[in-house]
């Protein structure tokens, strides 16, 4: 199978229209039910597309991870995490879980399916079956992001469930399991940067302000070296917020003032409202 949005991707980072490219080798309809409606044309046409595309075939051939399944599996995950919760709805609906032939895409499958139900329905007890569903799976092991993350969303159905012993426990196991998860894509960083700040929040919340000036500082480090923009008027937030908690007002001005900025950049509406009222109060 064809990696279709690379192949437009490339197609259209050459400048070439789908006339342009097709032209000598096979009518622009065809060209068109590939791009827009996944029909491929013959592997001879293919190959000669991509000849023109100064590409081999075998780059924009789908790995087992990019299957059209977990492709939107991924786009529902993002969506997730950016609280965009009626399109990871919108995707999560069209996925059959039988389609997820990968241990790591059904453990992602729940995780989606579990945080949707968390925060968007607000029934704890079917974000909790799928969070128990991927920590009892057999093959996945405490290294795997998965097990890490759906530790984390247990630590959130027990923190709105005012359980804090619970979520303590969770919470806490996450800083051991952090430390052999690495960055290596845009999934991995979205999932360890909100696993970062969903732990660094709890103890801001908790009024253990070393513990999560440290998860949060730690959170900034990595956002800023791999460009993880989304999630800096958060993080910068939360300090701001923690600075306030200790009457640093000065170090707290600084920290709003760029959860603002970031805020503003990123189109967070939420932070962007909030920092600003919290400005308010210590520059008047």
């Amino acid at each position: 199978m064809f990696n279709i949005e690379k192949f437009i991707q490339i197609r259209k980072s050459k400048n070439l229209s789908q006339t342009q490219l097709c032209k000598g080798i096979c009518t622009q309809a065809t060209l068109s039910k590939f791009e827009n409606e996944g029909q491929p044309p013959s592997f001879k046409i293919m190959e000669k597309l991509c000849i023109r595309l100064g590409i081999l075939t075998g780059d924009i051939m789908l790995r087992s991870d990019e299957t059209p399944a977990s492709i939107k599996l991924q786009k529902a995950a993002i969506a997730c995490i950016q609280a965009n919760f009626t399109r990871a709805y919108d995707l999560i609906s069209s996925i059959k879980e039988e389609d997820l032939l990968r241990v790591d895409d059904q453990a992602l499958f729940h995780l989606v399916v579990g945080i949707y139900a968390l925060f968007y329905n607000r029934d704890q007890v079917k974000a909790l079956f799928n969070f128990n569903t991927i920590l009892t799976n057999p093959l996945i092991e405490e290294d795997n992001i998965y097990y890490a993350l759906a530790t984390t969303a247990c630590g959130l159905v027990y923190e709105e469930r005012h359980d804090y012993e619970k979520a303590e426990e969770n919470y806490s196991q996450i800083q051991k399991l952090l430390v052999n998860i690495k960055v290596t894509n845009k999934m991995s960083l979205f999932q360890v940067l909100w696993m970062l700040y969903q732990t660094g929040e709890y103890y801001g919340k908790r009024n253990n302000i070393k513990e999560s000036n440290y998860l949060l500082r730690y959170a900034y480090q990595i956002a800023s070296q791999y460009n993880g923009t989304f999630f800096m008027s958060r993080i910068l937030y939360r300090l701001g917020m923690n600075m306030v908690g200790h009457g640093k007002n000065h170090q707290a001005i600084q920290y709003l003032r760029d959860a603002h900025a970031f805020a503003r950049f990123s189109h967070n509406q939420y932070i962007l409202t909030k920092a600003h009222q919290e400005l308010n109060k210590l520059e008047r």
